[in-house]
């Protein structure tokens, strides 16, 4: 359906429907900064939150504000920031309070205000801030009362999908770095032997370690390099928390420079490929590594190179675990916490436990190639992650500019391209047939009926299309597509001997497909599938294939807007299915719908119809 448009004369905006108005803020709504409050009166905890240039800033004993407002942040670092508050609550001087009096819907406005990147308008100064007087002159594009409200509702709707997305992607990220960490400990302070014998470390915060390691201190272990430069023409070097040492432009490039460099660079220390770099500032934090290069760093940091046959490396992971950097913020000194030191007799005192040097070089090797593998993973989520915000900002643009008509848009809960589709079925499959294939009964038939039931339970957005078929639920293009690139990939292959009840055949790259696994399925859709397999993978193909055509029943219905009976659902199946579903008793199909809801297999509407036609992306 087209519209008619008009030139907003707004350049950002550009063309808008015709019945919407274009009005300064000022005559849609007030504005005023908030109350000043000392940071003496902002607790941790408390009654009524307090809301600064920033966000949150903590909680107070008593309230300037009741009932529901927008904030813009007007001062701080991320001064332009847009929110919508209820309750009771203190918003500060750095906070501007919008009173909209009635005029416009407050779910609309706050995606406007939002969608307008206000921080641009900050002034450039030391401490970034926001003029009213300059926010409430610049020009909006308003729709309609009922439209307002349409617009709400469906940014609430969409944003909320896709935070959701966002924040399970969050959440495995974390999972990943606690995994990452729980492998680093293991390997530093137990190795590799699990039936090795232990002794006790003599060190309480230690306790036992494999009976063949030592303890020795870092006295022991290291020396102090103090050797002073004199040249101009050499590498500067930066310590970074996370990245350990790098290259002073690399630490400029990612804003991650702690220290600006002099005009000379004479008297600066000299670091040796291999030395332990440590700020001592902020050893407590982990700010330390391992240097790959010969260079020179600010003479306010320690340099140690060992004084014995050790593996840098080693040492650098151990002292990297939370024991040891507990450890390194109790033996620093100083007058306050942020000016806490860790100087060298201090970290001389520290003890370290010490496997042979063999043992140490594989624990390295291991260490290197395992927190590669995750650290991939985590960059990938990442970028999804990034993906999936701009694409949450350009939905909010063009239905706040009037780009998208609220009433026929109906955007895919992910942003994803159909390539990224087929992909993540090529990746679910794969781990079904790791899971299944090796089981007598592991047909093709019981292969897709799984395939099936786990995107639809996990509700996995794969836009695949099963149809009804006389063994339930297909999709022969998704399949035929899906066996060309487990082919290509060399994960598995069909069977092609007649005589052999498995389906697939497996190939020398079988477990490929799991270094994709962790960025395509949170941990919930993988729950789900785990639960399918684990149900199905040693039941008989009659079996799968009775619950998925229920389910492929059951879940049409859902999908048309009705909540069906179990009568209704295995009349369905008799009749309108295919003539082949009436081998099987009407009393089994009934006690497969008991079993399924007993299972937690209870389809919700998700998907496309089997009948073809209606979808549903819930």
């Amino acid at each position: 359906m087209s519209r008619n448009m008009k030139d907003s004369g707004i350049s950002w905006i550009g063309q808008i429907p015709s019945d919407w108005d274009v009005k300064k803020l000022k005559y849609l709504s007030s504005m005023k900064s908030g109350d000043s409050i000392t940071s003496d009166s902002i607790e941790e905890t408390g009654d009524y939150p307090v809301f600064g240039g920033n966000g949150l800033r903590g909680y107070t004993n008593r309230y300037t504000h009741d009932g529901e407002f927008i904030l813009i942040g007007r001062q701080g670092a991320l001064c332009g920031n847009v929110r919508k508050v209820s309750g009771q609550f203190w918003p500060s001087e750095h906070a501007v309070v919008v009173y909209d009096g009635g005029k416009v819907n407050k779910g609309w406005y706050k995606y406007f205000l939002d969608n307008m990147n206000l921080n641009q308008y900050s002034t450039s100064a030391a401490q970034p801030g926001l003029s009213v007087d300059q926010i409430m002159n610049l020009f909006a594009c308003v729709p309609p009362c009922d439209m307002q409200q349409a617009i709400a509702n469906y940014l609430d709707s969409k944003t909320a999908a896709i935070d959701t997305l966002i924040t399970d992607k969050q959440k495995l990220i974390g999972l990943l770095k606690d995994k990452r960490q729980a492998i680093i400990n293991e390997a530093v302070t137990k190795g590799f032997n699990k039936s090795a014998k232990m002794k006790d470390s003599g060190v309480e915060w230690i306790g036992e370690m494999p009976e063949e390691w030592n303890v020795l201190t870092n006295r022991q272990l290291f020396v102090e390099r103090n050797e002073k430069n004199s040249q101009e023409d050499v590498t500067l070097l930066s310590v970074t928390k996370y990245l350990g040492v790098i290259l002073q432009s690399e630490a400029e490039d990612q804003n991650l420079a702690t220290v600006a460099p002099s005009e000379t660079l004479s008297g600066y220390k000299t670091v040796r490929k291999g030395d332990l770099v440590m700020n001592i500032m902020r050893a407590k934090d982990g700010s330390f590594g391992v240097s790959d290069y010969d260079g020179v760093i600010s003479p306010a940091y320690c340099i140690y190179f060992a004084r014995k046959k050790v593996n840098p490396e080693y040492l650098y992971y151990l002292f990297k675990t939370p024991m040891y950097i507990e450890i390194f913020k109790n033996y620093s000194t100083g007058i306050a916490e942020h000016r806490m030191r860790l100087y060298p007799d201090s970290f001389y005192k520290i003890t370290a436990i010490l496997p042979p040097i063999t043992q140490q070089d594989a624990i390295v090797l291991y260490l290197n190639a395992e927190t590669e593998r995750i650290n991939n993973v985590v960059l990938l989520l990442e970028k999804q992650i990034e993906k999936l915000k701009e694409y949450r900002q350009s939905i909010i643009s063009e239905a706040v500019t009037g780009k998208v008509m609220i009433e026929d848009a109906q955007p895919n809960e992910l942003p994803t391209s159909r390539r990224e589709s087929v992909f993540r079925r090529l990746v679910l499959s794969a781990y079904i047939l790791d899971n299944i294939c090796d089981e007598p009964t592991a047909g093709r038939v019981k292969f897709e009926k799984l395939l099936y039931l786990s995107e639809h339970c996990a509700k996995l957005p794969l836009h695949s299309d099963f149809r009804r078929h006389a063994a339930g639920p297909y999709d022969p293009q998704a399949l035929y597509s899906v066996d060309e690139q487990l082919k290509r990939n060399k994960w598995f292959i069909r069977n092609k001997d007649k005589k052999e009840t498995r389906a697939y055949i497996r190939l020398e790259k079988s477990q490929g497909y799991r270094t994709y696994l962790d960025s395509n399925f949170t941990v919930e859709q993988k729950k789900h599938i785990d639960n399918l397999i684990e149900i199905f993978k040693g039941a008989r193909t009659i079996q799968s294939e009775i619950v998925a055509t229920l389910y492929g029943a059951w879940n049409d219905f859902l999908i048309e807007g009705t909540n069906p009976t179990d009568m209704q659902i295995v009349d369905e199946v008799l009749t309108n299915w295919h003539e082949r579903k009436e081998r099987i008793d009407r009393e089994r199909w009934q006690a497969a719908l008991n079993w399924m809801r007993e299972k937690g297999i209870v389809p919700v509407g998700f998907g496309t119809s089997t009948k073809g036609g209606a979808s549903s992306g819930d």
